[in-house]
């Protein structure tokens, strides 16, 4: 998954934006905007192909989503559902079409040119500009900690435990992203409560909210990632949940093992988190969400 800003008019126009400001709430209307820069104008998304979301880097539990009323249906953000599915569908040169997949008769389109011009799902009209949207990927994207809830956090990893990767794909109603995926299965566990780690699938580069990594002296809290060295060193390559800690027991939830997600209880007489060693390595960073 990566982060993207959508400008309308294929690049002429103006970003595609989340109106209002603060925490983002269900039928939220979407229209375009001055460039800001802002996470109400960044857009995580799996890839530009078929049967995608386009989920608000504000908060990626809600996504472009078609408002159905009438003859043209209005674009707002909602929470995953059918009316949430897009394909895109290039023109050349990062301009695309963005198709509604639960009507291919409708594309997103801007209805004017001007700041806050709204934005609505409509039949094909190849004589205007206004369904041609410009997609470029925001380097490194922004993390936005949002109101996560640790609680959600471990339900969601929790939840998982013995899933294959289509069968997580399918708990968090994204596409399979057929990749190396135990930082993919912590960030979507983050989606689910409202935290974001960042978009990158390298388990090296996942980080906590804020974009908080701390060494491993610090002491570990039930929410934190674990980064996890899978030769005994201190390069990370794998990285998990803390679902819990009792004593001097810590237990993590970990995608990609074996094919599978699965929990293991590490052990330590201390809290120094690089005393612990996980079923697939040894935590060398704490990934603070708490």
């Amino acid at each position: 998954m990566a982060t993207y800003k959508i400008v309308s008019h294929g690049g002429t126009g103006l970003p595609l934006n989340v109106y209002g400001t603060g925490t983002i709430t269900s039928r939220r209307n979407v229209c375009i905007w001055t460039d800001t820069g802002s996470v109400d104008q960044q857009w995580a998304i799996d890839s530009l192909g078929s049967n995608q979301t386009v989920r608000s880097v504000n908060n990626q539990s809600y996504m472009l989503n078609a408002n159905r009323s009438g003859s043209t249906w209005n674009c707002d953000v909602y929470t995953l559902n059918a009316d949430c599915y897009v394909n895109f569908i290039s023109l050349g040169n990062n301009v695309y079409r963005i198709q509604l997949k639960s009507d291919t008769t409708k594309y997103l389109k801007a209805l004017g040119t001007s700041s806050n011009s709204d934005v609505r799902w409509a039949v094909l009209d190849t004589a205007s500009n206004a369904q041609s949207w410009k997609i470029t990927e925001v380097s490194g994207g922004s993390v936005n900690p949002g109101t996560g809830s640790v609680t959600t956090l471990i339900a969601a990893a929790n939840a998982c435990i013995g899933k294959n990767l289509a069968q997580c794909a399918k708990y968090f109603g994204v596409s399979n992203p057929n990749c190396e995926w135990c930082a993919w299965f912590v960030r979507q566990c983050g989606i689910k409560a409202n935290m974001n780690f960042g978009t990158s699938n390298i388990a090296s580069q996942v980080r906590g909210v804020n974009g908080n990594v701390s060494f491993s002296a610090t002491t570990p809290k039930v929410g934190d990632l674990a980064l996890i060295d899978t030769h005994g060193g201190s390069s990370v390559g794998h990285v998990g949940i803390i679902t819990a800690i009792t004593g001097n027991k810590i237990t993590t939830v970990e995608g990609n093992m074996s094919g599978s997600v699965t929990t293991s209880i590490v052990k330590n007489a201390s809290y120094d988190a690089s005393g612990y060693s996980s079923t697939f390595g040894r935590i060398v960073y704490i990934g603070k969400n708490s």
